[in-house]
């Protein structure tokens, strides 16, 4: 999966993090301010690219999706690996999403097993250490 092929034209990259063009952006000597859609950002330690979750629901229709029950939509956002499913449209990369039809992640197939490749609780795990 290569980055470059899903992100839309007007990306704008602003150190690790991903941005859609706005007009209202500006770079000063000491941040970066910018308003705009958030699509994700490189992680610093794995240096793998983490999407936001409007990112995924930009390009959902590029991949197989899998809905999960209440209890293992849980799990999931835990970052444990998923091998019970509602519904399963197919693919090598998922996204994951609850009976309510929100997104929770993303997930990677292996068999009849899903690995969270990115999961809603990745934000709250980054906000504690």
């Amino acid at each position: 999966m290569i980055l470059e092929d899903y992100l839309p034209e007007d990306v704008v990259k602003i150190g690790s993090k991903f941005f859609i063009n706005s007009l209202n952006s500006k770079q000063d000597n000491f941040n970066y301010i910018y308003s705009g859609i958030f699509l994700g950002e490189i992680d610093s330690k794995t240096n793998r690219f983490r999407p936001s979750l409007k990112f995924l629901d930009m390009i959902k229709d590029n991949f197989g999706e899998i809905v999960l029950n209440k209890r293992n939509s849980w799990l999931f956002s835990c970052n444990r690996l998923i091998t019970d499913v509602i519904k399963d449209t197919g693919g090598r990369f998922v996204i994951v999403r609850t009976a309510h039809n929100e997104i929770l992640g993303l997930a990677l197939r292996q068999e009849k097993k899903f690995i969270p490749i990115y999961d809603l609780g990745y934000l709250l795990r980054k906000e504690m250490t």
